[in-house]
């Protein structure tokens, strides 16, 4: 008898002690709603802090994302050097597994921005380098969304066919964080058009040259090619001229 009043005891017991840890479902309720408040924080903040991460450019986005699988894209290397990749209008970009910023590239760049910050221009520390396929969808169809898709296409690349998709591409920017400018005070965008060969890099899209590159001219957007860069901007030639590959606007 005594055994069997202690065997119920602890049961009573046992059972009291898993009740204690059971959560109740209400209480569960509220931590996963916290949690996602907490995470709409956060997502409000980004979208505070990049306005271009709007809910109608996300609606476009997933549009156009569907038209062009980023797995299927192919990529015209006319050279085995990693930093003779040429990505334009006619040549979008493929390998996003490996995709990332070169760290090659990357040093240089570092030595680039502060060489003309103590020169004491105005340049800032905003990096902007490497970009996502998702990313420049959102900034692409965010263009779009503002100014249409002819006026978009003449200074942003569509998702896919961003030079900023190879980690070999930078933008400078000012100390407010704007783009270096083009009208103005153009003393950065003349050192850069200057001496950006000395640290390997040449100035992408040139004065002159839209019709071969795709795009305006852009004297904050540096891509670094290495060894080349003295003789290509001495040439005064594109990319695509100086290799020979073909430029020009999308087939279509």
């Amino acid at each position: 008898m005594r055994k069997y009043i202690l065997l119920m005891c602890c049961l009573v017991v046992g059972c009291q002690n898993k009740k204690s840890t059971v959560v109740p479902i209400t209480q569960k309720n509220n931590v996963a709603t916290e949690s996602q408040t907490q995470e709409t924080k956060e997502i409000t903040t980004s979208v505070e802090r990049d306005k271009v991460k709007t809910p109608a450019v996300e609606k476009q986005v997933k549009s156009v994302a569907s038209t062009n699988d980023s797995s299927d894209m192919i990529v015209n290397v006319p050279t085995t050097d990693e930093f003779k990749i040429i990505i334009n209008k006619k040549h979008p970009f493929k390998n996003f597994k490996n995709a990332g910023v070169n760290k090659t590239a990357y040093a240089a760049y570092l030595k680039l921005k502060d060489a003309m910050i103590k020169e004491g221009l105005n340049i800032g520390h905003k990096l902007e380098g490497f970009r996502t396929y998702e990313r420049q969808a959102y900034l692409y169809n965010y263009y779009v969304s503002k100014n249409g898709k002819k006026a978009a296409d003449t200074y942003s690349a569509r998702p896919g066919y961003s030079e900023h998709h190879t980690g070999l591409a930078f933008d400078l920017h000012h100390k407010d964080d704007s783009l270096v400018a083009i009208k103005g005070d153009n003393k950065e965008s003349a050192w850069i058009a200057k001496n950006a060969y000395k640290y390997g890099f040449v100035v992408r899209y040139l004065k002159g040259k839209e019709k071969i590159t795709g795009y305006v001219y852009e004297p904050w957007h540096i891509r670094f090619v290495g060894n080349d860069a003295k003789a290509i901007t001495k040439s005064g030639l594109t990319l695509e001229e100086y290799y020979g590959v073909e430029g020009g606007d999308y087939h279509n």
